[in-house]
């Protein structure tokens, strides 16, 4: 069958059946009312660049207490915007930055109230 797909259609396989896979790496979470499969990082202090209310930054030291990163297949959800409010798990979180690559969002997500 991967001889039929290009590669868009091959890396979003991947997303879907390897990376957001709840046997592999992902869990179910109810992300804003609806059951979807996530990948949340909680510990990002790998100089990741991210594009923070619209500034690029790299997360050298780490998040704020209470910051998340979830990663999303853009199958799941539209893109979610900064600054925005979310619920994932029944905790509201404001929409830090969101950046999409590859058929997946990043989004970076502080609890709100928490700093």
């Amino acid at each position: 069958m991967v001889d039929n797909m290009d590669f868009k259609e091959i890396l979003q396989d991947d997303i879907n059946n390897a990376f957001l896979d709840s046997s592999e790496f992902a869990e179910v979470h109810n992300l804003n009312g609806q059951e979807v499969n996530i990948v949340i990082d909680d510990n990002v202090t790998d100089g990741t660049e991210t594009g923070i209310y619209g500034i690029s930054q790299k997360i050298d030291d780490g998040l704020y207490k209470g910051d998340k990163v979830i990663y999303i297949s853009t199958e799941d959800t539209k893109r979610p915007p900064p600054g925005n409010m979310l619920v994932l798990d029944n905790i509201r979180y404001t929409i830090v930055s969101t950046t999409e690559q590859c058929g997946m969002y990043m989004v970076v997500i502080r609890k709100i109230g928490v700093r």
